[in-house]
């Protein structure tokens, strides 16, 4: 499946409270910060995201639980 980007930043700091901010040098590259675990997170103008990759942030962060079809917005 393939949902927005922008669903997916909203899930991450209103659910699981992580933080985001975007690299000093480079603005396409996101750093989410959830405890002492960190990802990065390449932006661009396509607001998409594939599942893949939101898993890939989900054990590299060690969230507590991964966002369902409910939680995202689905790119039709």
């Amino acid at each position: 499946m393939i949902y927005t980007r922008s669903s997916f930043i909203t899930w991450l700091t209103k659910t699981c409270h992580c933080e985001i901010e975007p690299l000093r040098n480079n603005p396409k590259v996101l750093i989410i910060k959830y405890f002492n675990e960190s990802s990065k997170m390449f932006v661009n103008q396509k607001d998409v995201i594939d599942y893949e990759e939101i898993y890939l942030h989900y054990q590299r962060l060690l969230l507590p639980y991964l966002p369902g079809d409910k939680d995202l917005v689905i790119v039709e």
